[in-house]
């Protein structure tokens, strides 16, 4: 057993409110795993002995598998399938799917399809496709992490702005209020998460929160509140929401 899959057995025996665990955070991006060189290898591995692990103690458990939009995320789930099924293996390594579906840009509509290399909201077809092939199946697909940052003026904020089309605060509530739309219409999709609850006050850092580095709202706060309340209600009109 690693020693993480030993520390979330842990967890989750001392907690057993715990069910949903992510094996750690975009391992195909080389920000978060280094090498890249053989790493969808080390994460099947990884993602075995959680998967043992965890549903040793949680029988019920949802281990979640992590990955980026614009590192070929479906380059990388070909390579995690591949070395699924080299491994001989005969029982999953993953409960869901827990992919990052930032768009290319903020300013960029969530429903927007991509042909190559980034897999973002609009790009569920080309996710499925890919899990379907590397796995046999089509596991729950939840999105971890979304988000569309906003202009970030003074005196609030400082640094330099690394977000080349940031949107207005107004506009990242309509934003936000579509991606939210558009996840709860799309088949198989479980969860939506935005990123982040409040603005990092540093424009290097991210500005796609809820809250300003105050903790004032933004019209974004409003705007995810209604959103959810509509998902609960089932008042969303899918037939009017852009797949």
């Amino acid at each position: 057993m690693s020693v993480l899959s030993s520390y979330v057995a842990g967890v989750l025996r001392r907690y057993p409110a715990v069910h949903d665990v992510a094996i750690w955070t975009e391992p195909n991006s080389s920000t978060f795993w280094q090498p890249q060189h053989g790493a969808a290898a080390a994460y099947e591995a990884l993602l075995a002995t959680c998967w043992d692990a965890i549903h040793a103690v949680q029988p019920a458990a949802n281990v979640i598998a992590t990955s980026a939009p614009h590192a070929r995320p479906g380059d990388w789930y070909a390579a995690v399938g591949k070395a699924d099924r080299a491994s001989g293996r005969t029982k999953p390594i993953l409960d869901t799917v827990g992919h990052n579906a930032y768009p290319d840009a903020s300013a960029e509509p969530p429903s927007a399809h991509h042909k190559h290399r980034s897999i973002d909201e609009g790009d569920l077809d080309r996710l499925t496709a890919v899990l379907a092939k590397a796995f046999g199946r089509v596991p729950p697909v939840w999105y971890l992490e979304d988000g569309f940052q906003t202009e970030a003026p003074s005196p609030l904020y400082t640094g330099t702005e690394t977000e080349q089309t940031p949107v207005s605060e107004t506009e990242q509530a309509a934003q936000l209020a579509r991606a939210v739309q558009l996840a709860y219409c799309q088949p198989g999709v479980g969860a939506f998460f935005n990123f982040e609850l409040r603005d990092d006050a540093d424009r290097g850092g991210w500005q796609s929160g809820l809250l300003r580095p105050d903790w004032t709202a933004k019209p974004a706060f409003a705007a995810f509140v209604a959103a959810i309340a509509a998902v609960h209600g089932r008042t969303v009109d899918c037939s009017q929401v852009r797949r």
